[in-house]
């Protein structure tokens, strides 16, 4: 985003989802050390199924809400 800022590039209006799978969101390369190895090994095993759509994230308050029925 900032990298099109600078640019020129950037065309604003739309939507852009910085998930998991772009890179978003994860955990802080200097907390890794801090986890155990078997809790970050079901955590990037859980993060794969998020990426490839096997587990879908509630986008909105009511798929929320569906999920936890």
């Amino acid at each position: 985003l900032a990298k099109s800022i600078v640019e020129g590039t950037f065309k604003g209006g739309s939507e852009k989802v910085y998930g998991l799978k772009e890179g978003g969101v994860g955990i802080a390369e200097d907390t890794k050390n801090l986890i155990p190895q078997d809790v970050m090994d079901y955590v990037n095993k859980e993060a794969e199924k998020i990426k490839n759509g096997e587990i879908k994230i509630p986008r909105t308050e009511e798929e929320y809400n569906q999920l936890v029925k």
